[in-house]
This record gives C-alpha cells, structure tokens and sequence, in this order.
C-alpha cells in the first residue's frame, strides 16, 4: 500500500527530472578578489571580476559544474591599476562573445576600459577611452538588437564629474559620447532600453541639492534618452535630507515597466553612520511611479541590487541585511511577484560565522536544471585571508540545502497533530497508515488527523521542494491508538528501555520512536540526581558516579510519563 501511494505521489509532480539538482557553497582564494560577474560556459561557470593588491587586475575563475575552481585567467598592465567596472559589467554579445566594460589609471589618468573576449576568455581585443581624462570610469554596458555598444559611466572632462554615455562599434571604435548632470556630482551606472527604443539610464547625483547645507546629499538619478543619446526626460528619488547612494541596477520587465533598485537612507546618527532599507520602484512606460516598496527591514540596514526577471514575470533581487550589534552581513534573495509582493526569501552566509563576518551577492543567472549560479565576495574576519571569491548554486525555489523532512507530533485520545519541522520544502504529502487518502499541504502547515480504530499506525511524510522529483525525502513515526489511557500507558511503557539493567559505568535509555523527552533519574529519597533532554532514539548515561543502589529512571515525553527502575552494581 505504502509503495503505491508513493507512486501516487510522483505521478502528481508535474515537474519530473532524472537527476539530483546539484547545489554547493563555495569560497575561492586569491589576492583581495571579488567576482561581480557569472555566465554560464559548456563546463560550469565563469566568474568575472579582480584582485591584487599593489597593482589591481581583472581576474577570470573557471568552474566545473560542481563548483569545483579549475582555472584562473588574469589581465594586468604594467604600471597601471585595472578595474572590471559595477555588477553585470560583463554582457554576452551578439556574435557570442563577452564584452567587459571597466577602467584603468596610473593614478594621473583614468580612463574607460573595454575588453572583448571570445567564448573562451581570451581577449580579442581591449581598448582605452579618454585617456587624457583624471576621471573617466566605465561602470556597464549593453548591446542591443543593432549592433553597436552602449557603455555608461561618468567623466570629469569638463571639470564637472557628469553622467558619460558612450556609442562604440563592435570593433571599439567610439561613435559619440554625451554627457548628463548638473553643477555637482553625478554618475551613470546602469543602463536599459526603453519600449520606445530610447536609452534609461540609472544613476546618483547631487546635483539637485545646490544649497551649502545639502553638500552630501545625493539621490537616485534617471534619465532617459532617444536613440542617440538626446535627453528627453530626467528625475531623482530619494530622502531629501539624507544620502541615498545611487541606483543599483534597473530593468525593463515583461509587463511593460521598469524597475530599479537600491537603497532608502531612513537615519543618520553621525556624519560616517546612516541607516539604510533595502528599496525597489516599478515605473511605467510613463516614467511613474506604480509601485515603491522597501524590503528586508528585520536589521540594521539593507540594501538591493542586481535584478533578475523570470520567465513567468516574477523577479529575483539580490540584497543583503546588516546585524549592527554582532556585525554580520548576510547575503539574500528575494523573489517578488509584479506587484512587489514576497513569495519567498532566502538568506546566505559563506560560513557558520554570525560575527565580523560580511557576505555579498553581486550577480545571478538561471541554470540548465532551473536553478540558480550566484556570484559574489566575503569579508570574513575569522578566516584567512579575510576576503574570498563566493559562489553559491541553489535549486530552482532558491534552497542550497537538500529537503530534510521531520515532523513532531501530540496526541489526544485517537487524534494526533503532526508539526511540521522540514527544512528546504514547499510541499508534503501524508500517509497516515490508515488506508485514508494521502493528504496534501505546505511546508509551514499544521496537520490534524481522526484514527476511527486503535492500534499501531505508522504515520509517513514525503516532502518535496518541487523543483525534481528526485529532491525528495521521508520521515516516518510510529503512533499507537488506545481504547483507553490505560493501554495507551501500557503501550507508552513498552516502547521505552532501559539497558543494561543492572548496569555498572553506564546505561543507555531507549525510544522507539523518537521524540522531544526529558529524562530524570531520582535516589531512593526523590532527590534529582540527574536531568537531561534526548536529542535522538537512543541517549546512554555514565553512572560511574552513582552508588550501589536503585534508582528509578523517568522518561517525560508530550505524550505520557514512562517509570524505569535502574539498579546501580
């Protein structure tokens, strides 16, 4: 019976794979690395980003499909510093090569950086712009259905630091440039196309505060385009009195909007210390504001960055959260439906470590198995070296972690409630051992079921994650049904032993089932000489210290009460 139902159960699974999905947590070493960048290669993952330490490089770390580092690939130059711009600054490009937009300075000049290479990394060509420039800096770039580059950043050519678009060809040969601001900062760090086929750029500025007393303010910055980088419309967002950063990343989505992310600035409590939420708007093709939500206020502070849309129209948001009081940052992902709505979040940290430790994820891609490839850097203080290269590959609902099912249950004459203690599920299926139907519920469900007759029941729960049929497991527990609390007692009596009995240095008390129980043994006056909770089927106790004598042994489970006398040799 049991064998058919579980049968049942995999023919309900729309979902249906032949193997395992692969997940891992990984870090990577090297001289102060961080990886911004993740494509998918034939073999596994490319990770993109740098290292170095007194002269800076662009630094390319090969994967196998287990995450497993098999190569490094480093780009250097004499004399100079090099920089692999923001997240998502490595695009795949239209005759299916990779396009890296960044920077280089001698600390004299800085100037925008392109890098192309082919399938395999090597470079097939790299060239510099407005090299007699102290600031040019490129942060991202696309190519959209035409052929040629846009790549946004800032320059200071002249004199104002200004938003700096650029149209280059495919052989990196500069077509135009435009420049974008106000009398203060501004940068330019992401950029998208728009349903009109225009150009939105996301950014920061300061330029909307020109009074003394608003010096450090800055806010998220959008401007849009036409096609050849003639503004048309621009707009800041943000606390008016405060520091917002600039926008972290912006898309256009599936229904005709766009959303950008980044962070709300909600206290300041010194001139160094601000407070930040993590922040995602979702504009129309109008430039309004349908939506504006701030997410992951559990902590300290927040903030959202790179932005995934899923085939379906829902979203992926990279962020992290900040514990001020053990200093711990963790890494999460947050999925949202159109209407900003959390369907679910997933936190991350590299390492056990919840002090001086800080994890963040900087880029996303979907995998075959419709998982997750994440790529990103550590700033562990209880490891060596401190900052590390991080990957993290998760199922398709964001798990790195296999389905565990466990499950604890009370009991109140032939009715039992089962609680739901799984980790990384979202379905489950029960089987009561009754010839009742299989019963369906979520994860986070309380579960009630009415035996009609007495007896032994095994009680078993299937959960799954619904990603493939193979990420499965089971948990099964033993229920006895009583006509009465008498044979209930009795029963409750036999299911727990104590052996060996008499015993001389030790003695083991045994469940046959386990569940949650506290175990006391009294001397022959009541008094406790020894209290502790079973953490599993099987606990064994060292009575070397206790004299000759009885003692009696006592078993507290949800359940009932089950007495034991133990004599001591």
């Amino acid at each position: 019976m049991l064998k058919s139902k579980i049968l049942i159960i995999s023919i309900l699974f729309v979902q249906v794979a032949f193997a395992q999905t692969i997940r891992f947590n990984k870090l990577y070493i090297d001289t102060i690395p961080t990886m911004r960048n993740v494509v998918i290669s034939d073999s596994g993952y490319i990770m993109l980003g740098g290292g170095g330490y007194a002269k800076l490089y662009i630094l390319t770390c090969m994967l196998d499909s287990l995450g497993n580092l098999t190569q490094k690939k480093y780009i250097a130059k004499d004399n100079y510093n090099l920089y692999h711009g923001d997240a998502n600054s490595l695009i795949k490009t239209n005759d299916n090569n990779y396009l890296l937009a960044g920077s280089q300075t001698n600390g004299i000049e800085h100037s925008g950086l392109l890098v192309k290479f082919n399938p395999h990394f090597d470079t097939i060509w790299s060239k510099r712009y407005f090299i007699d420039t102290t600031t040019s800096i490129f942060y991202n770039c696309v190519q959209f259905s035409d052929t040629n580059y846009f790549v946004i950043g800032v320059t200071n050519m002249d004199s104002d630091i200004n938003v700096l678009l650029t149209n280059i060809d495919t052989s990196g040969n500069l077509l135009w440039y435009k420049q974008y601001g106000g009398a203060k900062t501004d940068y330019g760090f992401k950029i998208t196309r728009t349903f009109d086929n225009g150009i939105l750029i996301g950014g920061w500025s300061r330029s909307f505060y020109p009074s003394l007393s608003d010096l450090y303010n800055g806010d998220w910055y959008l401007i849009k385009t036409d096609n050849l980088g003639i503004q048309q419309w621009q707009y800041h967002y943000g606390n008016p009195s405060l520091d917002d950063g600039g926008i972290s990343d912006i898309i256009k989505t599936k229904d005709s909007c766009y959303l950008a992310t980044g962070r709300y600035n909600y206290l300041n409590t010194s001139p160094t210390t601000n407070y930040y939420r993590g922040r995602i708007i979702k504009f129309n093709t109008s430039m309004q504001v349908v939506w504006d939500k701030q997410y992951l206020l559990e902590a300290s502070s927040s903030n959202t960055n790179t932005v995934y849309e899923l085939p379906d129209g829902n979203v992926l948001v990279l962020g992290s959260i900040y514990y001020e009081s053990s200093y711990f940052t963790k890494a999460v992902i947050t999925k949202i439906n159109s209407d900003g709505e959390i369907i679910w979040q997933r936190y991350f940290q590299s390492t056990p470590d919840m002090t001086n430790s800080h994890n963040y994820f900087a880029d996303i891609e979907c995998t075959s198995d419709n998982g997750f490839i994440i790529s990103g850097v550590i700033y562990n203080y209880n490891l060596t070296p401190s900052q590390q290269m991080w990957a993290v590959k998760t199922d398709c609902k964001g798990y790195e972690h296999a389905p565990v099912a466990t499950f604890n249950y009370m009991q109140n004459q032939k009715t039992i409630t089962c609680f739901n203690t799984s980790q990384n599920v979202d379905s489950c299926f029960w089987d009561f051992g009754d010839s009742s139907p299989l019963q369906f519920t979520t994860s986070a469900d309380t579960v009630l079921h009415t035996y009609s007759d007495t007896g032994t029941f095994i009680v078993q729960m299937v959960v799954y994650n619904g990603c493939t049929e193979l990420d499965n497991d089971t948990v099964s527990q033993t229920v006895y049904i009583a006509g009465n609390n008498a044979e209930y007692q009795e029963w409750l009596n036999r299911t727990i032993q104590v052996y060996p009995n008499p015993a001389k240095e030790s003695v083991t008390i045994s469940l046959l089932e386990f569940e949650p129980a506290e175990i006391i043994i009294y001397n022959m006056q009541g008094v406790t000489l020894f209290s502790q909770q079973a953490h599993e089927k099987k606990t064994v106790l060292n009575i070397n210290s206790f004299e000759r004598g009885v003692y009696t042994v006592k078993v507290q489970t949800g359940k009932g009460l089950a007495v034991r006398k133990l004599v001591k040799e």
